[in-house]
Parts: structure tokens; sequence; C-alpha cells
């Protein structure tokens, strides 16, 4: 009954919406402190993301291409409910 879990397990919003606040998260000093950004976006000191170009952080996929540009995923699906 994903209905009863949805305060527990997400965000509901549209696709401009979810855009904005991204935006606002990674652009606005009000939203997160730089230091928090990093924080957010720093990969995980455990062995097995080490040397990655994608990693898990903070709630978020992170793929960064090794020129200080990355871009942040997160599919939002159950376990056992993706493909691949």
């Amino acid at each position: 009954y994903l209905e009863t879990d949805l305060p527990m397990i997400g965000w509901v919003a549209t696709a401009p919406e979810l855009a904005t606040l991204m935006d606002h998260i990674l652009s606005d000093d009000h939203v997160l402190t730089a230091d928090t950004r990093d924080i957010m976006l720093r990969c995980p000191s455990l062995p097995c993301w080490q040397g990655r170009k994608k990693y898990f952080s903070m709630g978020w996929e992170v793929s960064r291409d090794g020129s200080g540009h990355f871009s942040l995923s997160k599919d939002g699906t159950l376990p056992g409910t993706g493909l691949g």
C-alpha cells in the first residue's frame, strides 16, 4: 500500500518543483551553506567507493566527470522494483 508509505519514503513533487528545489540546494547559501554542499557531495571514505567517479553520498547518486563537474540523481525505486 504505497499510499500509506509516502510520508516515510519520499517526496511528492512535480518535475519543475524538484528542479527548482535542486537549483536552490546547489546554488543558494540560504538553503545550504557551501560547507554543507561540500559534505553532501563528498565521496564517502568507505573502501568500496574509493577511486570511483560515481558514488552514493548523503542520499544522492553523485557522478563526477573529472573536470569538477558533477550530476546528481535519485531513482526513487523501492527495493526489488528497479530494472536491471
